[in-house]
């Protein structure tokens, strides 16, 4: 997927009672072609007239009992730089 015509955003919902992370949503846009069929990048692929993709993923974090922390397998730590 070309990059210039994608967007994520991350929301963190916070626990009031706690002060710690209870839920992520993770928002990824995807802009498509315009009504011409003409593919358009940047900004103006979220504009009007243009077909979007939208992909919504919910994750609940609980907090309750404490887990050992992962260990990042070092060919995976090279890809999230």
């Amino acid at each position: 997927m070309d990059r210039t015509r994608t967007r994520c955003s991350v929301e963190v919902g916070i626990d009031p009672q706690t002060g710690l992370p209870d839920q992520l949503l993770m928002t990824i846009l995807i802009g498509r072609k315009n009504l011409k069929g003409t593919t358009i990048s940047a900004d103006r692929a979220f504009s009007d007239g243009v077909e979007h993709i939208v992909f919504n993923y919910s994750y609940q974090l609980d907090s309750s009992e404490p887990v050992e922390a992962f260990q990042i397998p070092p060919q995976a730590k090279k890809l999230l730089r």
